[in-house]
């Protein structure tokens, strides 16, 4: 009792869909210095232990604890598969996580896993968020609204991803409208009445951020200070223009294999390592970059022919994202390569404009397009106007001037001279043949 006194107040619970989104956001709040704890079934020892609020625990229980010398332990295993089953690191695993959401001011989890009285207590949460909101079933805030909290905040973005529902009639019935949603059409809430727009974007370079504010939110969206001033260019590949960090890369109308229930084109997934092979050389690390398609078959093969690659540059293929559109809502990189796939003037499922969303605003620093603009133009609300401002724009390259442009670059990747700004400490390269200069980080 003496250990559980002078707990905070105005306690949050925090929840979003996925293990990866809970870790992701429990990472951000520790970031800025909020005693957060993330809890779950699924968590590992390791995953327990390196959270700041674990030493919370040990100061408050004694750092000889059984279930904390315990908890230490199991974290130090390597493969701890064969202690899964184990019903005292269960217990102790339950007991310390408890104990962190007890002196806890946030808990973060994820909705499957909220209802948990094991791992929530008593509860006594003041408020709940959720984070992701728009992709979460209308009958999933239930689970957290049962410990009563006074307020609901929903966090969310009703023109991407909606809430994914596979059985047709499900969906049919609506059941693929997220409680976000049905909340802002059925105009419960409204501007100055419980819902409010965030209308400045903190992660793009203003040029990335161009089209999808004028396409999907009407031209609102503004440009955070620090988007124009630290977000330099990607090195290694041979933008097309020195103001707009987007490029196209036209691969024409190439064989790709259609049909069945997922697509794949071997031709553009090519393109597309050869293009990360570059950058990488240049000093761009793997965990920089993101690798987004709309097809699970071209997410196997562009994994398949980055973890050949890897190797050859003595990097781990793990420290780079291969994922389907829908995997990588919420996430971003400073470099993301986006491989449309398709080229039989069927642009199919990836129509869908939340989709497309997702899929043009994952990118800080730069975001380059792999794909064939006559099929692309073939959609006509999202796609053509995209191709159509990027001709405008004049960032588009077809594949074999892109090869011509690398391997000439190649040639020049030695002349580089590395060099430190003494003032801001950041790096910077000049080029001894052609007398460029650029920022690398």
């Amino acid at each position: 009792m003496a250990a559980a006194e002078n707990l905070p107040e105005d306690r949050v619970l925090c929840v979003t869909q996925s293990h990866a989104a809970a870790m992701n956001l429990h990472k951000r709040l520790e970031f800025f210095g909020v005693p957060a704890a993330r809890v779950g079934t699924t968590l590992t020892p390791k995953e327990i232990v390196e959270q700041k609020i674990f030493q919370d625990v040990k100061e408050r229980w004694g750092a000889d604890e059984d279930e904390v010398v315990f908890m230490e332990d199991a974290s130090q295993v390597p493969d701890y598969t064969g202690m899964e089953r184990s019903k005292d690191l269960q217990k102790s695993q339950f007991t310390v996580m408890r104990r962190m959401v007890m002196i806890s001011k946030v808990a973060v989890l994820t909705l499957a896993s909220s209802g948990n009285q094991g791992l929530c207590g008593m509860g006594g949460f003041e408020a709940l968020v959720i984070d992701e909101a728009a992709q979460v079933v209308e009958p999933g805030p239930w689970i957290p609204l049962a410990w009563g909290p006074k307020r609901m905040i929903l966090v969310g973005d009703e023109k991407q991803l909606p809430a994914t529902v596979l059985h047709p009639r499900a969906r049919d019935e609506g059941l693929g409208i997220s409680l976000f949603e049905r909340f802002v059409k059925d105009n419960i809430v409204s501007h100055g009445n419980g819902f409010v727009q965030l209308d400045e974007q903190q992660r793009m370079h203003p040029s990335i951020a161009e089209f999808p504010s004028r396409c999907f939110y009407d031209g609102t969206l503004t440009n955070g200070p620090a988007t124009a001033t630290h977000r330099p260019k990607i090195p290694g590949f041979p933008w097309p223009s020195e103001e707009v960090q987007v490029a196209f890369v036209e691969c024409g109308a190439l064989k790709g294999q259609e049909g069945g229930r997922s697509h794949e084109n071997p031709e553009e997934a090519e393109a597309l390592i050869m293009v990360l092979e570059h950058c990488l050389r240049q000093g761009l690390k793997p965990s920089q970059v993101g690798i987004i398609t709309g097809y699970s078959a071209q997410q196997e093969l562009l994994r398949r022919l980055w973890s050949q690659l890897a190797p050859r540059l003595n990097l781990q293929a793990k420290e780079l994202r291969v994922d389907t559109v829908d995997g990588f809502q919420g996430a971003e990189r400073d470099l993301i390569l986006a491989s449309t796939v398709r080229s039989f003037f069927e642009v199919g499922f990836m129509r869908d404009p939340r989709r497309v969303n997702v899929m043009l605003t994952r990118a800080r620093r730069g975001l380059i397009v792999f794909g064939n603009a006559p099929t692309l133009h073939t959609e006509m609300n999202t796609w053509k106007p995209w191709i159509e401002w990027m001709e405008t724009r004049r960032v588009g390259v077809p594949l074999e001037t892109l090869k011509e442009q690398l391997d000439e670059q190649l040639r020049h990747q030695d002349q580089w001279e590395t060099y430190v700004d003494p003032d801001s400490d950041r790096k910077w390269q000049y080029n001894k043949v052609t007398e460029d200069c650029r920022w690398i980080d």
